[in-house]
């Protein structure tokens, strides 16, 4: 992560162009402080956490938020053997996005260790909700 420019004081809030409608949740904010703009990469994918503004992936948000109950932002997407939106709810969840929503990992620090690690499914999240993957279309 280092090689990537990731630091622990990093803090690049004030380089991006977010929607204000972000800024209102300390989740979010924190997640982009730290993370935007962030490319890592692995063997078989590579990374990107910044604001995510493919109107389908915001439109499929939209569509999910009713089924968990709270508002999604898309915070960036990994690419590889797949195209996978990552996408993080108002306390700060991670969810993975393709053509279901699975709640990934309960913050970005478990979900950007997943990621790095090649494990596409996090075992600290089964359980925390009910139903932890959600479908819209068959």
């Amino acid at each position: 992560m280092l090689a990537a420019g990731w630091r622990a004081d990093r803090n690049v809030l004030n380089q991006l162009d977010m929607p204000k409608s972000y800024l209102m949740f300390p989740a979010i904010t924190q997640i982009f402080a730290e993370f935007g703009n962030l490319k890592l990469a692995t063997a078989r994918e590579t990374i990107w956490i910044g604001v995510e503004a493919d109107p389908e992936c915001i439109e499929e948000c939209s569509e999910f938020e009713a089924h968990v109950d709270t508002q999604l932002f898309p915070i960036g997407h990994c690419s590889g053997c797949d195209f996978i939106y990552i996408v993080a709810d108002i306390e700060g969840r991670i969810y993975l996005l393709n053509d279901e929503l699975r709640l990934y990992a309960l913050d970005i620090y478990g979900a950007i260790e997943c990621l790095l690690l090649d494990r596409w499914r996090c075992d600290n999240v089964d359980g925390v909700i009910e139903g932890s993957v959600w479908k819209i279309r068959e």
